[in-house]
C-alpha cells in the first residue's frame, strides 16, 4: 500500500474574521493523529445520516461527528456548545466541494459568503483508507467515519491558530461541509468548518 506523508499530505488551516473589516488569522500546517471516540445519538439529533456523498463514504455522519466532537471540547473546556447551523452548512459544503473539485486548500472569502456578525473558518482534507505517516508510526482510517471526523478535529486542536477559532466564546453556531474526492494517492476527504457568531 502507497505510504502517504502527513506533512505534505494532510494539512489544516483556520481564519478568523471579525466583521466589518477585522483581524484575519491564519494558522499553521497541522497533522492528523487518530481519536476513536464515537458520537451518541447524532443521528436522532440532525436527522438520517444515512444519505451518502458522491462515495462510499458517508460525508454527512462525517459533519456530524465532526460537529459533535467540536462541542465535546468546548464543554471540556467551559466554552458554551455550538449550535448546529444548516444554512451554514449548506455553505460549507459548498466551499468543500469547491476545493475538492481544483484539489485545492484554499478559504472561502468568508465576509461574502456567511451572513455572520463574527465570522470564523477552518479547513483541512485527510485520506479515508491509507496509511498515513504521522510521528511514531502510522494512522489509517479505515474509512471509518468517526475517525476521520475526528481525525480533522485533532488537525485543528494541534494547531494552535485552528484551536483559537474552535475554541472562541463568542461562536455561538457552526455548519460543517464535507466533500470526497478520488486522487492518484486515494479518497481525498476535504472539511470545512464555519463558525458564526
Amino acid at each position: 500500500m502507497k505510504r502517504l506523508f502527513a506533512v505534505l499530505l494532510i494539512a489544516a488551516i483556520g481564519l478568523v474574521v471579525v466583521t466589518p473589516i477585522g483581524p484575519v488569522q491564519f494558522a499553521d500546517i497541522g497533522v492528523t493523529s487518530m481519536v476513536s471516540d464515537s458520537v451518541e445519538n447524532a443521528e436522532s439529533r440532525f436527522g438520517d445520516s444515512s444519505e451518502a456523498g458522491s462515495s462510499e463514504i458517508n460525508e454527512t455522519k462525517i459533519s456530524l461527528e465532526v460537529h459533535e466532537r467540536i462541542n465535546e471540547i468546548r464543554s471540556d473546556r467551559r466554552v458554551d456548545q455550538l449550535q448546529y447551523s444548516q444554512s451554514t452548512a449548506a455553505n460549507a459544503e459548498d466551499h468543500s466541494e469547491w476545493m475538492a473539485d481544483r484539489l485545492r486548500l484554499e478559504h472561502a472569502n468568508i465576509e461574502e459568503q456567511y451572513q455572520c456578525d463574527t465570522v470564523g473558518e477552518n479547513i483541512g482534507y485527510t485520506y479515508a483508507s491509507q496509511d498515513i505517516a504521522m510521528e511514531g508510526g502510522y494512522v489509517n482510517y479505515d474509512g471509518n467515519e468517526t475517525r476521520i471526523a475526528h481525525g480533522i478535529v485533532r488537525q485543528w486542536m494541534d494547531s494552535p491558530g485552528n484551536q483559537d477559532t474552535v475554541l472562541r466564546e463568542e461562536f455561538s453556531s457552526q455548519g460543517i461541509g464535507v466533500a470526497t474526492t478520488q486522487t492518484d494517492d486515494g479518497q481525498r476527504i476535504y472539511v470545512t468548518q464555519t463558525l458564526c457568531g
